[in-house]
């Protein structure tokens, strides 16, 4: 009835315990706050090989000059499980009670993992295979993202690769989430423009995964909301331009806020789909989210209709069915991420993708996958 709504019964909670700090200012505060979690004692600084390159490290050491820090540089992309045991040791062996993470998802990913099994005997795969679950956090973990890309400083999940098998697993748990998160654009301006690509689009998709998750609650939906409008307006400027300090503030807060959206509700069929895609065409996971996402985002339409329609005024578009055509163009701006066609995918392929497909996340997509659904709605983009 017109002018009459009706009222929603439907059960929904939202939790969300790390701290965030926003700006450089922010460092003055987390000099004394990370000393403080750390009870005075040693931290590890833990970064990249281009963080240390870039000098990010050397002058976040020097930013929290009042806090013993001794610095790990060594965590590659794609983080694998003997990286991990290599941080873990190194945390152990200097005595640190804490662990500073400076980087894009792949540097924060690694350091939650470190922090939980920290002066333990495990090894993170006996994690990484389901035989054991996280039971508690052994060090504090402080996460300042130099991506706007996984919003890792902000979610309970990590992603992690054995070397082995070569297989990509996603670990969830609540003692990943940051004590402190500080998120600074100024990290963002030398990012290269294919990490810009990747990482923008995984922040897009967290947001629109976060959107039509069946876990998705009205918190979930404000924040995505916020996210997919901050990042939808700054990802091309800031893929063209990484010093544009207004575009890199805005996809910084996005990619955060998206964080925040899916640490509640999880993803969905992208990122099932993301994980034997990356594996099998040898691509990041923010490029392999990105080849399914329009497509994602054309099948589950129909049954979020309302909530596209409701988004596509807040872009500014004329209806909701023109969102997965205006996600299309976000990534077709990128052109360090090919095609399927382009990488020549085959048929075979698809089925592999399909057959490979992470059930867990499946399961909170809103439209059924099967492998039939999957290989036919990837078949259009081999043609």
């Amino acid at each position: 009835m017109n002018g009459v709504h009706e009222i929603d019964h439907e059960p929904w909670s939202f939790s969300h315990p790390t701290r965030v700090f926003w700006g450089r200012e922010s460092l003055q505060q987390l000099n004394e706050l990370s000393r403080a979690l750390c009870d005075g004692s040693l931290a590890i600084l833990v970064g990249s090989h281009a963080a240390a390159e870039n000098g990010y490290l050397r002058r976040l050491e020097e930013s929290l000059s009042d806090h013993r820090l001794e610095v790990f540089a060594g965590v590659e992309p794609e983080p694998t499980h003997s990286t991990v045991m290599r941080v873990k040791s190194f945390v152990e062996e200097r005595g640190a009670k804490g662990v500073v993470a400076l980087g894009g998802g792949s540097v924060l990913d690694a350091a939650k993992a470190v922090c939980c099994i920290a002066y333990t005997d495990s090894d993170i795969t006996t994690y990484m295979d389901r035989v054991e679950e996280f039971t508690e956090k052994q060090i504090p973990l402080v996460a300042l993202p130099t991506t706007a890309g996984t919003g890792s400083e902000v979610t309970p999940f990590s992603v992690l690769t054995n070397e082995e098998t070569g297989e990509k697993k996603s670990l969830p748990s609540p003692f990943f989430y940051a004590d402190l998160a500080v998120v600074i654009p100024d990290y963002l301006a030398t990012v290269p423009p294919k990490v810009i690509g990747d990482t923008g689009l995984d922040a897009l998709a967290h947001a629109y995964e976060a959107l039509w998750s069946v876990n998705a609650n009205p918190v979930s939906d404000a924040l995505a909301f916020k996210a997919i409008k901050l990042i939808t307006a700054s990802f091309e400027a800031y893929y063209k331009d990484p010093r544009d300090a207004v575009a890199a503030g805005d996809m910084a807060k996005g990619a955060t806020i998206a964080g925040m959206a899916f640490s509640n509700t999880l993803t969905a069929g992208c990122h099932a789909l993301s994980y034997p895609i990356g594996r099998i065409f040898g691509l990041s996971h923010g490029a392999s989210c990105a080849m399914t996402l329009h497509l994602i985002a054309e099948l589950n339409a129909p049954v979020v209709a309302g909530k596209f329609d409701q988004l596509a005024a807040y872009l500014g578009l004329e209806s909701g069915s023109e969102i997965p055509e205006s996600i299309r163009g976000l990534r077709e701006g990128v052109n360090t991420i090919p095609t399927l066609n382009e990488l020549g995918a085959r048929r075979g392929q698809l089925e592999e993708v399909a057959a490979g497909a992470f059930q867990p996340l499946l399961k909170n997509n809103p439209v059924t996958m099967t492998d039939e659904v999957i290989v036919a709605l990837l078949e259009p983009e081999i043609a």
